[in-house]
């Protein structure tokens, strides 16, 4: 018996989505904001990208694969923290954007369709969250807490290292994505 802590109105439920937490990095030009046209203002280019996330996210609403089981019952794209900037005079030259794909096991295309684009649209495969860990390696957890959808972890993490993320980018704990897929 397991009891995971998940909201499901106290109704017992059979599982729950996957979760892949990513990061774009965007790089712009610092300027002064009285020259703000010379400058490449590193905020924009993030709301640009989470422009994409959101197109993303309608079309996967509206085409891509659904799950009854669940009261949002497709795949999800979440931005959940944009950081960027240092003073209001200053176009800024750095932000990142935190954001994570929730998805339902029947959603392969969609999973490696969203994420080859936003790899393409280039998001950092070098990036970590707080406990160290990068993309790949919630890839190959993911696949060994969800036996039902381990082609579609493993397959990720494959687009991911075939892309340049670095296989012996160890977590907090020392854990590398080779320890992972060996496990």
């Amino acid at each position: 018996l397991c009891i995971v802590g998940e909201p499901t109105g106290l109704k017992i439920a059979t599982g729950h989505k996957g979760k892949t937490a990513l990061r774009a990095t965007c790089t712009g030009h610092a300027s002064h904001s009285a020259l703000a046209p010379e400058g490449v203002n590193a905020l924009h280019l993030a709301a640009d990208f989470m422009g994409h996330l959101r197109a993303r996210q309608a079309d996967i609403a509206a085409n891509g694969a659904q799950d009854p089981a669940y009261s949002v019952p497709y795949t999800t794209l979440h931005a959940g923290i944009m950081r960027g900037g240092v003073q209001i005079n200053i176009v800024p030259d750095h932000c990142t954007l935190d954001f994570e794909i929730r998805n339902i096991a029947a959603d392969d295309p969609a999973f490696h369709e969203a994420t080859r684009e936003l790899i393409d649209a280039g998001v950092d495969l070098s990036a970590t969250d707080t406990q160290g860990r990068s993309a790949v390696h919630a890839a190959l957890e993911s696949s060994a807490g969800h036996k039902s959808a381990v082609n579609l972890y493993i397959d990720g993490a494959r687009l991911m290292l075939a892309r340049s993320a670095d296989p012996a980018l160890a977590d907090n704990q020392g854990i590398t994505p080779l320890h992972l897929a060996a496990a």
